[in-house]
């Protein structure tokens, strides 16, 4: 016993056997139409249709049909169309803008986070610059209230700057993360369904779980480890200049 179910604009139009489904498919359904295991079975003659009555026509011959199989090179297109794009090198500039693009506020959010490293760098020059001239003063000038409360200042303010960044920055990538899921599940969503043809569901749900695993775990660390290196670099080579204008010769050699 088989079931028909026809459905037409997203209802169901007819719940029963074939024939019923035929009739009421207002001449959309054929009784010629069948699956391969009623053709095996010989069921034809149930459905009302004799053996002399079914033509076979050149299409439907050996030939023909071997004519209609797929050629090697329309395989390999199609092979092609499901491979995953991947790209390997320098990460390109345009990822970097879509990031920030993610956090809330966009790019002048990351001119802001930007800010923050500055700032904490800079009062951490500022403070190693006081603390020295400090170390330089008498016995008399080091007990200072001015001086003390200088340092003490300067101090606050880095750990201040510091906590600063570390907070707005995390929260920062971590919102930039769940947008970023949100809107690839809201893609998959609306995807046709030609994109769960040429797509195994492994390789989707490898995007929903290993790479976005990345962004959540691997990339907010990464990314802060590199920015307070690079600001670290940066205030020290303004502090050897400062001090030694003549270093400004030899950084451009180590640059390149």
């Amino acid at each position: 016993d088989s079931r028909c179910v026809m459905m037409s604009g997203g209802s169901i139009v007819c719940d029963g056997s074939y024939e019923q489904c035929v009739a009421a498919s207002d001449g959309k359904l054929t009784l010629a139409v069948q699956n391969k295991e009623s053709e095996d079975d010989d069921t034809t003659p149930a459905l009302g249709i004799s053996p002399g009555s079914i033509d076979v026509s050149s299409e439907d011959t050996p030939t023909a049909i071997s004519k209609k199989q797929p050629t090697k090179a329309t395989t390999e297109n199609i092979e092609d169309d499901s491979k995953e794009a991947s790209q390997t090198g320098v990460v390109k500039r345009d990822t970097f803008i879509n990031y920030l693009r993610a956090m809330p506020g966009g790019l002048w959010t990351g001119l802001l986070m930007l800010a923050l490293f500055v700032a904490t760098q800079g009062s951490l020059l500022a403070c190693i610059a006081v603390v020295g001239k400090w170390s330089g003063l008498s016995a008399d000038g080091q007990s200072s209230g001015r001086i003390i409360g200088l340092v003490v200042g300067l101090v606050v303010a880095v750990s201040f700057f510091a906590i600063l960044r570390a907070f707005v920055y995390f929260h920062l990538t971590l919102y930039a993360a769940k947008r970023l899921h949100d809107d690839m599940t809201s893609s998959v969503l609306r995807a046709k369904v030609q994109f769960f043809d040429m797509n195994p569901l492994g390789r989707i749900l490898n995007r929903f779980s290993a790479d976005v695993g990345s962004i959540d775990d691997l990339l907010p660390p990464a990314l802060f480890d590199f920015l307070v290196i690079l600001f670290i670099v940066l205030g020290g080579l303004v502090s050897t200049i400062s001090l030694l204008p003549a270093t400004l010769v030899f950084i451009p050699p180590l640059v390149w």
